[in-house]
């Protein structure tokens, strides 16, 4: 039988049905573990639809977890965390100081043997410091370019075109953030998505930029362009380079995969396309490691104009 609590409503971030078991397992808060035995494997698919058709608050209001000791400083230094958890036994002087700042933002602290962080991880590598939060809000779509008119700055956006690994994602939000891009986008279906592991690679760079998600990256692109936004591709066959672009213009970059570059359609949508000049034996580089190059280049040349 199940019965809705406080601890499950939190939920919780794992949800799954076994076949060969016929259970429903819910994976709930830090340690505690709701099974729902079913008939049949049919009957535990058809509960989690009814789970997920009666409580939907429930299935959307997702925690999220982040650990290491920089990324939760970072995250508690901007109000977002809801409960620190500390490993018991973790040195006082680290205690000390992240006491002092969840005081501060008024933020609760517990401490928890370290083996229930590690199962709740299912890492050991998270120095003994993890911070839940709510689950990450996208920004509005409009909110990059709202940005740069109020700084009186040409728009530099960053389009993501099938990055699917959570660390370049969180790699090329952080160096979008730190080198001065208005925002970064991805589209709903073919995109990393924003969780604990691209919040922490961010190392917070994601509470400063605006990250948002579209439905369709094409159709996207088609509005920007309306909006006198030119269009950009990084490709490694492409025969400029960032030197030969005047960017003294609204621009957006587009970041395709490692593996097989920008979709056709999106590079057919591209005004032009820009590579970075590879002198050694590697023909490529990582996606996260051309993003920060391409944005730097960017900046740099408009430096130079406005000087």
């Amino acid at each position: 039988r199940w019965q809705k609590t406080n601890t499950f409503c939190r939920f919780v971030q794992h949800a799954h049905t076994s076949l060969l078991t016929k259970t429903a397992v819910f994976s709930c808060h830090y340690y505690h573990i709701i099974s729902v035995n079913c008939k049949n494997a049919r009957q535990s698919r058809q509960f989690l639809a009814l789970l997920a058709s009666s409580a939907p608050k429930i299935l959307y209001s997702i925690c999220m977890f982040i650990y290491g000791k920089n990324s939760v400083i970072e995250a508690l230094d901007s109000g977002q965390v809801n409960v620190l958890l500390l490993a018991k036994g973790l040195n006082k002087q680290t205690v000390n100081q992240l006491e002092k700042i969840a005081k501060k933002t008024k933020t609760q602290v517990k401490f928890v043997p370290r083996i229930e962080l590690d199962q709740l991880l299912r890492t050991t590598n998270h120095q003994g410091v993890v911070a839940e939060l709510d689950d990450f809000e996208y920004a509005d779509v409009n909110a990059p370019i709202e940005i740069a008119k109020k700084n009186g700055e040409r728009l530099l956006l960053v389009l993501l075109d099938q990055i699917n690994d959570p660390r370049n994602y969180g790699a090329i939000i952080r160096s979008a953030e730190a080198l001065g891009a208005h925002g970064v986008v991805s589209e709903e279906r073919r995109s990393a998505p924003l969780s604990a592991a691209t919040i922490k690679v961010a190392a917070g760079a994601a509470n400063h930029i605006p990250i948002v998600q579209v439905k369709n990256l094409a159709r996207y692109i088609d509005q920007l362009k309306e909006d006198n936004v030119w269009i950009y591709g990084s490709a490694a066959e492409a025969y400029n380079t960032c030197s030969d672009i005047d960017w003294d213009r609204d621009v957006a970059l587009v970041i395709g995969s490692e593996g097989s570059g920008m979709r056709r359609l999106i590079r057919d949508k591209c005004d032009d396309t820009i590579k970075i000049p590879l002198k050694g034996k590697i023909d490529s580089l990582n996606a996260s490691v051309a993003a920060g190059i391409l944005i730097h280049n960017i900046i740099a040349e408009r430096g130079k104009k406005d000087a």
